[in-house]
């Protein structure tokens, strides 16, 4: 059993214990590593709303992860915002579970998680792209 690693200094309780984000940008990097400074390998229970979401970064979507109206990035083919995992397990991404994205704009990160999820976002993608280029 691996047991949880202790707090490490330098990092923000506050902003690890905080639940809800409006309207503020989010250093993906910095926040996960305050998360995992704080014993929390999957940032959790989180809402997300008219936020800016930067990476770089992999936002790898375990549990309850949605993603309501938001802006996933911008990629010449959609799919490319989508990495597929290869191994059994997934190292260096930035794991979210019960989490809600509302309006948020994601700039210069890609997603993963379950294959389920990677195909339906692959397709959500794809929609919005047409739609995209349907109005121009």
């Amino acid at each position: 059993m691996t047991k949880t690693p202790t707090p490490a200094p330098g990092f923000d309780q506050a902003l690890v214990d905080r639940a809800e984000f409006e309207k503020i940008a989010i250093w993906l990097p910095q926040y996960a590593v305050h998360h995992f400074n704080a014993g929390q390998a999957v940032i959790d229970g989180k809402t997300f709303t008219d936020c800016v979401i930067e990476g770089p970064a992999l936002l790898m979507a375990t549990d309850n992860v949605v993603f309501e109206d938001c802006n996933m990035g911008f990629a010449t083919d959609p799919k490319s915002l989508l990495m597929q995992p290869v191994g059994p397990m997934v190292v260096g991404a930035v794991p979210f579970s019960n989490t809600r994205f509302v309006r948020c704009r994601f700039a210069m990160v890609s997603f993963t998680g379950h294959p389920d999820f990677i195909a339906q976002t692959a397709e959500t993608l794809l929609r919005a792209s047409e739609m995209k280029g349907d109005a121009q």
